[in-house]
């Protein structure tokens, strides 16, 4: 069918179809989830919409770019907060103590503090007993008040709680 001369206008318009889309997947991608998640949603959308002709756009060719911008922020949120519970160890052994809130690593530290890929914000940070809890809210931009599990929730936000990190 593609190698018939009508056929091969059918194929030039999915190749436009999914050039143009995977342009704006790629664009929305540089941005973090709190941006893109609508975005990508809609886009999504679109796809789905697309006229039957563009087969290879809607099925073949197309990877749900939501997920890696989802997995790339979950990955920065890990890498802040190894360098936030680096930054609470070095104060706990300038001070003696945990700080009571997060600002006081930069006074005594004089560090800049990574901020929380999914807020543009500084991690949630509570002392806890002996030790801390150190959060992001999470792909669903939610304060869960910390609660939740360590590691990703699912792709979309769908029951998702706070990243929490322990130091007891």
């Amino acid at each position: 069918l593609y190698a018939t001369p009508a056929g091969k206008q059918v194929l030039a318009l999915d190749e436009v179809a999914y050039l143009k889309i995977m342009a704006e997947a790629l664009g929305e991608a540089e941005r973090p989830w709190r941006q893109t998640r609508e975005p990508l949603t809609d886009l999504a959308a679109r796809v789905k919409a697309l006229p039957h002709y563009c087969r290879v756009a809607q099925q073949v060719a197309w990877t749900d770019p939501r997920l890696a911008v989802q997995h790339r922020d979950v990955a920065l949120a890990e890498l802040a907060r190894a360098q936030l519970a680096l930054a609470l160890i070095a104060y706990r052994n300038e001070t003696g103590r945990w700080p009571w809130r997060l600002y006081q690593l930069r006074w005594v530290l004089d560090w800049e503090l990574p901020q929380d890929p999914f807020t543009g914000w500084d991690l949630d940070y509570m002392p806890e007993g002996e030790g801390w809890v150190l959060y992001s809210f999470g792909p669903d931009l939610q304060n869960d008040g910390g609660e939740g599990l360590p590691g990703a929730p699912d792709a979309y936000g769908a029951a998702a709680s706070d990243l929490v990190w322990r130091r007891r």
